[in-house]
């Protein structure tokens, strides 16, 4: 397997590097990672370093202007990854207001209109990832600039999700409740998106708003 990392020379940085790491190597473990049962189809484990001792012949090392192409690809590699994420929990989200919206757990009086509303703030979901993926895909927006309003693009998404999942039971009875563990499933998986990395610390530190 490979790992990014940056090299060091006493207290000071030398470059970027990709390091091979021999699977087989000491100190190298695998050990379960996805215990929550909403996590179930998640079936990788965790790989654990430790005393990992990585030789000299085993680190590439790209040359500068090299270097700085490879920051550029991981930044866009972790644009890809924000807009397929999302797009996941968009998916999932959608799945459990098209069965609200059809009633095939309705409450007979819900709250509000409250099915219809919640589907119309799920499309909208749809509409901006589906939106921004194409903005992405035409490499018309710096990958810095772009990442930033993809993490914006996600913090208004999660904002979506939690409202989903907190008015849910609004739209059910509890006789559906106690009868089916879908809609509980699908309420709890959509909140893994809040999960993912990179973590809220990096998300949600900004140096102003850009309107």
């Amino acid at each position: 397997m490979t790992a990014s990392v940056w090299m060091v020379d006493g207290r000071q940085e030398v470059g970027y590097g990709v390091a091979l790491v021999d699977a087989h190597a000491s100190g190298v473990s695998r050990q379960p990672a996805w215990y929550n049962t909403v996590l179930a189809g998640a079936e990788s484990d965790a790989v654990i370093l430790k005393g990992v001792r990585i030789r000299g012949y085993e680190i590439l090392r790209p040359e500068a202007a090299l270097g700085s192409e490879s920051a550029v690809l991981q930044v866009v590699g972790m644009n890809w990854f924000l807009v397929m994420i999302t797009a996941a929990y968009v998916g999932m989200a959608c799945q459990l207001v098209s069965e609200l919206v059809a009633g095939k757990y309705a409450n007979d009086r819900p709250a509000n209109h409250t099915p219809g509303r919640l589907a119309a703030s799920v499309r909208g979901c749809g509409v901006l990832i589906e939106s921004l993926a194409a903005e992405l895909d035409s490499a018309s927006v710096e990958p810095a600039h772009m990442q930033q309003r993809l993490l914006d693009a996600r913090a208004a998404v999660e904002s979506v999700l939690k409202v989903l999942g907190a008015e849910t039971p609004d739209c059910m009875n509890g006789a559906q409740f106690i009868g089916t563990s879908r809609l509980s499933y699908l309420r709890e998986a959509i909140s893994g998106l809040t999960f993912h990395p990179p973590s809220r610390d990096e998300r949600f530190v900004s140096g102003g708003m850009e309107i």
